[in-house]
């Protein structure tokens, strides 16, 4: 799913505003659970597997959840431009 359908899906309240973070914010989040604790891909062998797909989840939904609202700000800047910049390519589609 592209950045702009997540963020169509968030402006329709569908996807929660963790979610698109971790979406924009995916590789950080990744690198940043190696770091704390190991490779994303050998963590929880021993777990069943949607065991292990819960604990990854609820450690990048935290990740998303402590971002410092200086980032938000930023990302809701983005956020505008982007719609922005769609809404004239729209106008422009429509002439």
């Amino acid at each position: 799913m592209s950045r702009d359908e997540v963020m169509q899906l968030r402006d329709k309240g569908i996807v929660t505003d963790e979610e698109l973070m971790i979406k924009l914010n995916f590789s950080d989040y990744v690198r940043r659970f190696e770091r704390e604790n190991m490779n994303i891909i050998e963590f929880g062998d021993a777990l069943d597997y949607d065991k292990k797909i819960g604990i990854i989840k609820e450690q990048l939904t935290q990740y998303a959840i402590e971002m410092k609202p200086e980032e938000q700000n930023q990302l809701n800047t983005q956020q505008k431009e982007l719609q922005r910049c769609m809404a004239e390519r729209t106008y422009f589609l429509v002439l």
